[in-house]
């Protein structure tokens, strides 16, 4: 079972691609025929992901993200078996009205939610 350390330096073995047609969130991702670890290790890290990650909200719809060394990290939420890419983000600092706008506020959103 992988920890927090292999996860993070599973990750930064990786070859992130930049998803040029989102450009309105800007992101990386890898699939797993291109993971450096095999598909096992990729299965691994997306597990990780599912069962160490907070909900974060983005477009209304939930996903759970993991952060690691400045990056965030989510599937798309597909059966492991139908899973094939990890995408990875930056996490930008944002100004207190931004912290507000995104539902940290009291009654905006669960604990342990965040939004994008």
């Amino acid at each position: 079972m992988m920890d927090h350390s292999e996860f993070a330096q599973t990750v930064d073995r990786q070859s992130w691609r930049f998803a040029k047609t989102a450009k309105r969130n800007p992101h990386w991702y890898v699939v797993d025929k291109n993971w450096r670890d095999g598909r096992e290790n990729f299965e691994e890290a997306v597990s990780f992901i599912r069962q160490h990650g907070l909900i974060e909200m983005f477009w209304r719809r939930p996903y759970t993200v993991y952060r690691v060394h400045g990056f965030k990290y989510w599937t798309m939420g597909d059966p492991m078996e139908t899973t094939i890419l990890i995408n990875r983000a930056r996490i930008a600092p944002c100004t207190e009205d931004q912290f507000n706008d995104t539902g940290h506020n009291p009654g905006g959103s669960r604990e342990g939610e965040f939004r994008w």
